[in-house]
C-alpha cells in the first residue's frame, strides 16, 4: 500500500495508478481515501478524453459509496 500510494503521488497525472490505489484502500477499509483516489482517477480520465473509463470509475464509486459520492 505504501508503494502504491507513493507511485500515485509521484505520478499525479496517471489515472490507472489512482484507480488501483483507490480500490486497494477500499479493500482494507480506508473508504475516505478510496473515495478521493477514485474521484481523482475519474477526473483525470475525463481530462484525457477517456469518457468510457471515467464512467466505469464513477460507477465503481457509486457502488462503493452511494449516489452522492460520484
Amino acid at each position: 500500500m505504501v508503494e502504491l500510494r507513493e507511485a500515485a503521488h509521484e505520478n499525479e497525472q496517471e489515472p490507472r495508478l489512482w484507480a488501483l490505489y483507490g480500490v486497494q484502500c477500499a479493500r482494507i477499509g480506508r473508504f475516505d481515501v478510496a473515495r478521493q483516489a477514485l474521484q481523482h482517477a475519474a477526473w483525470l480520465r475525463d481530462r484525457r478524453g477517456e469518457s468510457a473509463k471515467a464512467l466505469v470509475t464513477r460507477s465503481l464509486i457509486t457502488r462503493l459509496f452511494g449516489d452522492e459520492a460520484a
